[in-house]
């Protein structure tokens, strides 16, 4: 258009004046200088993020446009890529996702030769799956006070990380006091700036670059512990007790089978129907279950169950994040499925509650399924966890908390140990259980040669859902 009226104005000077640009560019592809001239979209681009930026300190925080901004810490965002890969399946939150290293070393001799080895900024170009996100480096005395400047500095204005998303450190049995006790004071950090923190137990075994999720392989295949899950599943040696306990498992079973239609109850992943959840009650379906697990393996497992125990209110993050999972097409298939302990009779109103929470979001989750709570932990259970923290229960500060959470760790294998993933509320990390005993209470909750894949996660307590209006 500007070239037409050029030459309607006077074709002379319009003419010479488009030689003169041809020669000047015939000049420069010659030269062919390496100097970046630089672009105007890019510019206008860039002040048009800046501008955007700015117009967001005008709108207050609501709890309806809350979303999970993560900060994700990782060693090496290309060679250990699980974490930063889960990290892809909650984009559907459409929430700042931050990816974090840190390095340790003198900040005044290893400054310079840092930031020539890393360039800050974003994820790199051979991120695998494209990946997308903010890459941060930084360079501290220590790994706790680097994760500390990253709480302070990562983001820029509203666009800031508000949970944290961290690898479980297996080879915690072999390090040392000094390393465990850094690792418990990361997470405990984590609790006081006000975050949400996340645990992924089992990153490893989940084999990311499939499109859909398939999971792991079961490594194990009959119970540990015969005399504690008692329901069936393990033959028993006296053939008269056999037929007794056959006898009264069939009576049981047409009994809760009639109860449970009565009730309404749902069907589980296991092919039975209950109020409250119940174990497999004979062998046949200890098989089918076993037989379920072997089709995971070879990625045929359409019935997925996610199992999310809720065991306290921590804002609704727990009950928000597998649901923001199952947006991605890797966890689109799965089942979501709550569970509550029920220690009296107070839990029905608990249930009731949940259940009205969940047909108002409309949350995709079956249940709440109640889980009947036991009195106390196993004898097997308490000395596999004295041998793992290296003290006597009774020697540690509030046994009585660490007991509950043992007993948390044998409902986990006698109900969700056929689960795809497990999601379960983390335990705070107070400074009056040791750091030791602390980790062996994770470990108990996602051992990994007895549990599916875990994430364990604790919410800030700020309210993450609501379907009031302000």
């Amino acid at each position: 258009m500007c070239l037409t009226i050029m030459f309607l104005l006077n074709w002379l000077y319009a003419l010479v004046a488009c030689m003169i640009v041809f020669v000047l560019y015939s000049y420069v592809e010659y030269k062919d200088p390496e100097v970046n001239w630089g672009a105007a979209p890019q510019a206008r681009k860039y002040y048009s993020a800046y501008k955007a930026i700015l117009k967001l300190r005008k709108t207050k925080s609501h709890i309806k446009n809350w979303r999970p901004g993560v900060l994700v810490l990782v060693r090496d965002p290309i060679k250990r890529a699980q974490l930063m890969l889960f990290a892809q399946t909650l984009k559907k939150a459409h929430g700042p996702v931050f990816y974090a290293t840190v390095h340790t070393g003198d900040y005044r001799t290893n400054i310079r030769k840092f930031h020539e080895a890393h360039s800050l900024g974003y994820l790199p170009l051979n991120a695998p799956k494209q990946s997308k996100g903010f890459y941060e480096s930084v360079l501290a005395d220590s790994l706790r006070s680097g994760v500390q400047n990253l709480f302070q500095l990562v983001g820029m204005g509203s666009l800031r990380p508000n949970t944290l998303i961290i690898g479980y450190k297996r080879k915690w049995r072999t390090d040392s006091d000094e390393i465990i006790t850094e690792y418990v004071q990361i997470l405990r950090d984590t609790l006081v700036m006000g975050m949400g923190l996340m645990i992924f137990v089992g990153t490893k075994r989940i084999n990311w670059f499939l499109d859909e999720y398939a999971p792991p392989a079961l490594q194990h295949d009959v119970d540990e512990f015969d005399e504690v899950y008692a329901g069936g599943l393990t033959k028993k040696k006296s053939s008269k007790r056999t037929k007794t306990a056959e006898t009264t498992e069939d009576v049981s079973d047409d009994e809760e089978e009639g109860d449970a239609v009565k009730g309404g109850g749902r069907v589980n992943n296991l092919g039975y129907q209950s109020v409250a959840m119940q174990m497999p009650r004979n062998q046949v379906q200890e098989e089918q279950a076993i037989k379920l697990a072997s089709a995971w393996e070879g990625g045929q497992g359409k019935d997925t169950v996610i199992d999310v125990w809720w065991m306290i209110d921590d804002g609704g993050l727990c009950m928000l994040i597998p649901y923001i999972m199952k947006l991605h097409k890797f966890w689109g298939r799965c089942k979501l499925r709550m569970l509550l302990v029920s220690e009296d009779d107070s839990i029905q109103s608990d249930v009731a509650t949940m259940k009205s929470l969940i047909d108002n979001f409309r949350l995709p989750y079956q249940g709440p399924l109640l889980v009947p709570a036991k009195k106390a932990p196993h004898a097997k259970t308490v000395a596999k966890f004295e041998s793992l923290a290296a003290c006597k229960i009774e020697e540690c500060s509030r046994p009585s908390v660490i007991r509950k959470w043992l007993i948390l760790s044998e409902l986990l294998f006698e109900y969700s140990r056929y689960s795809g993933l497990n999601v379960v509320t983390l335990p705070i990390p107070t400074k009056a259980i040791g750091p030791r005993a602390y980790m062996a209470m994770l470990h108990m909750l996602s051992d990994q040669e007895r549990l599916p894949p875990t994430i364990i996660m604790r919410g800030n307590g700020e309210s993450t859902l609501t379907f009031y209006s302000e």
